[in-house]
């Protein structure tokens, strides 16, 4: 199902009360494990929904689904903060993040505004400072990092943002693109610390998967703009990107660094 189950929905809600209740022990440490498992169950829901936000939308019209989802996480927020959780923030963070880029990248309008400029550089704005929060989270013994990690999610979600930008901007500025690239180069560090994680090879498709895109649209800009620019593409840019095309998950760290010259003036 595109939504949660009803019967789904209300076993969450019941495991949330009973987690409530361990809020009025005099025992801190149980009530901040009591905070983080309240936060942990509305994240899950929200994580239900906030990656099918886009199906959502043209899927079930008729529900605020932005605001629906939003107020899942911000929930969250607040009780993982409340239970000390730093990779339970980063998380939610993450998500709040992801639903902002989507929104934005979809042109959501559901009070059918005629003009969009303001909810979207809220949107934009608001993507960009928790993409940021989470992909400068610290990662801590106590919270185990998903898979693939959060700071590759936050990096690759954070360049992710500045291509829609791109893409959206009647005037496509390549600024937008070298803000990309730089936001992805946050990947390389835990790339090149984590080898033999669990976790690298879904990191290195995932980073892998935003650069091939990012070159992409570097590509289109300089096909797109007969200047310098054509000339600073040039064959180079072409052969990374083949390049690219069949790099292995092992190298994606050196890859990475090689891009960086790809995104100047």
């Amino acid at each position: 199902s595109i939504t949660i189950p009803a019967e789904e929905q209300s076993l969450v809600y019941k495991a949330i009360e009973w987690f409530k209740r361990a809020l009025s022990c005099e025992d801190d440490d149980m009530k901040a494990a009591a905070e983080r498992c309240i936060g942990q169950s509305y994240l899950k829901l929200a994580s239900r929904l906030g990656p099918k936000f886009g199906r959502l939308i043209k899927e079930k019209p008729g529900t605020d689904w932005e605001k629906t989802i939003e107020e899942l996480y911000m929930t969250a927020l607040k009780h993982y903060a409340a239970g000390g959780s730093v990779g339970g923030l980063a998380q939610a963070h993450c998500g709040l993040a992801g639903l902002y880029t989507t929104a934005f990248a979809e042109g959501y309008n559901p009070l059918r505004l005629s003009d969009m400029t303001k909810p979207n550089e809220k949107r934009v704005k608001m993507a960009e400072l928790y993409w940021k929060k989470a992909a400068e989270a610290p990662v801590t013994e106590a919270d185990p990092d998903p898979d693939p990690p959060t700071v590759v999610t936050a990096c690759c979600g954070w360049a992710d943002l500045h291509m829609h930008v791109y893409r959206r901007d009647p005037k496509p500025s390549i600024k937008s693109l070298e803000k990309a690239m730089q936001h992805l180069q946050g990947c390389a560090p835990w790339l090149q610390a984590h080898a033999a994680h669990a976790a690298y090879q879904s990191a290195a498709h995932a980073a892998l998967d935003v650069l091939k895109r990012l070159l992409m649209l570097l590509l289109k800009h300089h096909a797109n703009n007969n200047n310098n620019a054509k000339a600073a593409a040039g064959p180079d840019l072409k052969d990374f990107y083949k390049s690219v095309l069949t790099a292995k998950p092992q190298d994606v760290a050196k890859v990475l660094h090689s891009a960086r010259a790809f995104a100047r003036h």
